[in-house]
């Protein structure tokens, strides 16, 4: 069964260039001499990539978290580096598989524009692009042959190298010898199934709402607008009793009323429009059963639309409340974002301005390339940071000079009309979204783990490497099978898969 120890519904990403590897000795052991040379590689590389996904995702709404690629070069004490050089980064997706197929629409493109990189992604589960087209006998075949390059998905064959190939030899074999193997028919028609429509539908994929909320939370969706997928994650997941209680009251958000004969908080609400995605709006909407905090003025439900505003807005507030509470019980409330002189240190750290003197001319000219490079890398990590470490930019926020009147005379955007969200085919794909849901609680049932626990980051692999194990597949998973085709039974063996050792079952994973 899957990796029980990796972040639940993560996607990996790592990006490998091929002039980079050509450069070294041994790509698994870099000498400092040799990182200081790849390292500006890498940044130069880093900044081609955010040029072409740049127009997808800057107004892109993340379920969790956003795309973010890093140089994984890092100098060890003895101080040779013990990660191959590469971009990679992970983004937990939770229950949006949309997020997770975009990131492979992504890559696609990278990988379009910049023919001469090899791409690995996979998730929790092991090679998604082939899980549920092909075997998972398929994983039995060795790691790390999986790779995206030209806009194709391509497999390192036994026949090309041995089973028990590095992913440093299957990069190699890639880099030098230039051969390509696209996958299978089949899994090629899977992929661009998945990603057909983008980027188009982008747009088709947003919906937009007004809501009346405290003006301390206009604020906040004013500055930080990639902060709602916190507060709808904040007010679905609300199974914690005593953060129910820190948050009932709203105190961080709700506090500048006037306070009634009975004590209660009267808050003067404005009204805004606000962007989130289909899935989160579903979920949203799907919250019927929750009684609104006295501190929140709803009003009679004769006044549809302004009720209808006011209950969503309270939904989003609450959810903001236990958002900011669960951070600062988490302690993810005290890093702050990156700054050049932060960033600028840690290169120095690194060798990467090869111990000159700050006032030599070379050194001026690496700086200058590290200022470019942090300059448009800033624009993309900035989000992840904001949404790792809220509470501090939260503060920020709400310490700034705000009223009511600001927000008062807008000419706001009309709700979007929402009757695709009762229409049957919708119903079935969100029935059918559930399902990572039901999954989710199995494997909390098996592990005694709580299906909202936050993914602990000392598991998450370097961006290469992965290894999990399908050989233990439990009995809840075993209506997701079905037979191979004769295609497959082709591809298995030219894999070097020994079907006999299946039971004669020919059983695979069914798409979901």
């Amino acid at each position: 069964m899957p990796d029980l120890h990796s972040p639940k519904n993560t996607v990996f990403y790592a990006i490998f260039e091929d002039d980079i590897l050509k450069k070294l000795k041994d790509p698994e052991i870099v000498t400092k001499t040799e990182y200081e040379q790849v390292s500006s590689s890498l940044f130069s590389l880093h900044v081609k990539i955010l040029e072409i996904i740049s127009p997808y995702v800057t107004d892109y709404i993340w379920q969790h978290e956003p795309f973010t690629l890093n140089p994984s070069t890092t100098v060890a004490p003895n101080p040779k580096l013990e990660k191959i050089p590469c971009l990679h980064g992970n983004t937990r997706f939770g229950t949006h598989y949309d997020d997770e197929w975009f990131i492979v629409f992504l890559l696609m493109e990278i990988s379009k524009k910049i023919p001469n990189v090899s791409i690995r992604v996979w998730d929790s589960y092991g090679e998604f692009l082939l899980l549920g087209y092909i075997s998972l006998k398929l994983y039995r075949m060795g790691k790390n042959r999986v790779f995206i390059r030209g806009g194709e998905v391509i497999l390192v064959h036994k026949d090309s190298m041995p089973l028990d190939a590095t992913l440093v030899e299957n990069l190699g074999f890639l880099t030098f010898y230039e051969i390509e193997e696209p996958a299978p028919y089949s899994v090629k028609l899977a992929v661009e199934g998945k990603i057909s429509g983008y980027p188009e539908k982008l747009k088709s994929n947003v919906h937009q709402i007004r809501v009346r909320v405290p003006v301390s939370v206009a604020m906040l969706l004013e500055h930080e607008p990639c902060l709602i997928s916190l507060a709808i994650e904040g007010f679905c997941n609300r199974n914690d009793v005593e953060l129910r209680k820190l948050s009932e009251n709203m105190d961080t958000f709700v506090k500048s009323g006037e306070v009634s004969d009975e004590g209660v908080k009267k808050e003067e609400l404005v009204r805004i429009s606000v962007r989130m995605s289909r899935a989160m709006y579903v979920k949203l909407v799907d919250q019927e059963n929750f009684k609104a905090p006295k501190c929140y003025p709803i009003p009679p439900k004769t006044d549809s639309s302004a009720y209808v505003e006011t209950v969503l807005g309270m939904k989003l507030t609450y959810g903001f409340e236990m958002m900011y509470q669960k951070s600062i019980r988490k302690g993810k409330g005290e890093k702050g974002i990156t700054t050049l002189e932060a960033f600028k240190k840690s290169l120095k750290k690194k060798g990467y301005f090869k111990g000159l003197p700050s006032q030599a001319a070379k050194y001026r000219v690496l700086e200058q390339k590290a200022q470019g490079y942090f300059a448009k890398s800033s624009l993309f990590s900035r989000e992840r940071e904001v949404i790792n470490a809220p509470v501090s930019r939260v503060d920020e926020i709400l310490s700034l000079p705000h009223a009511v009147e600001e927000f008062k005379g807008l000419d706001l955007l009309p709700s979007d009309d929402d009757a695709w969200l009762y229409q049957e085919d919708r119903r079935l794909k969100l029935v059918i979204s559930r399902r990572g849901d039901d999954i989710e609680r199995l494997e909390s049932q098996a592990t005694g783990s709580s299906s909202d626990s936050e993914p602990d980051n000392r598991y998450i692999p370097d961006g290469f490497d992965s290894d999990f194990t399908y050989d233990d597949f439990t009995d809840p998973f075993n209506d997701l099978y079905t037979e191979y085709s004769e295609e497959e039974i082709l591809m298995l063996k030219l894999m070097g898969v020994d079907l006999s050792k299946d039971g004669g079952k020919r059983r695979k994973p069914r798409n979901l």
